[in-house]
């Protein structure tokens, strides 16, 4: 049985890196798409010295940048073939949106908008590139072109959940959107 394949944005820690230490586990070739490209190549040396013939690969991205999640995208692809398993996890925590300087400031500052960059630009990227490769690969083994999990700032436990919700769910920290996409055979 041909292996399949994880993306993971994000992968290179935290949660990220729970998820594809269980999908590894479990056969699975990953790409580690991150920002930090020295704590992605890490954990991809920690996966590849594990038991199993999986492959691993590390991916430098900017997930705030088309171009950049394309190339790495299109890099997995050529890597392993296909994406079977997509899991946008790559996300940054609650910033300060406009600089507090007690009115005392004589010019306007830039707000930051890293946080709509990343979690929610970043995100929607991740998302189309999934949606677009899985509706043009061929059906899998199992009968599926792809499964997405999409989880934004998410648990593991949403992994588990069987539900599929574009409705917020509570988390300790943040507010957990989950998308999931299977792309069947057309059934005649």
């Amino acid at each position: 049985m041909p292996s399949k394949t994880a993306y993971i944005t994000g992968g290179a820690s935290g949660i990220g890196l729970a998820i594809a230490n269980k999908l590894h586990s479990r056969g699975y070739n990953i790409a580690l798409p991150d920002f930090n490209i020295s704590a992605a190549q890490t954990a991809v040396d920690k996966l590849k010295s594990s038991s199993g013939s999986q492959q691993c690969i590390a991916l430098e991205t900017d997930v705030r940048s088309w171009q950049s999640q394309v190339a790495a995208f299109q890099r997995a692809i050529d890597a392993f073939g296909r994406i079977d398993v997509v899991i946008v996890n790559a996300g940054i925590g609650e910033r300060a949106f406009v600089v507090n300087d007690g009115g005392k400031g004589t010019g306007f500052v830039e707000p930051d908008m890293s946080v709509l960059e990343v979690d929610l630009q970043g995100f929607m990227y991740t998302v189309s590139l999934a949606v677009q490769q899985m509706r043009r690969q061929d059906v899998g083994e199992d009968g599926f072109r792809g499964k997405s999990k999409l989880l934004a700032r998410g648990s593991l436990s949403a992994l588990a959940d069987k539900s599929q919700s574009l409705a917020p769910r509570p988390s300790a920290a943040s507010i957990v959107y989950r998308v999931s996409f299977f792309s069947r055979a057309k059934i005649d």
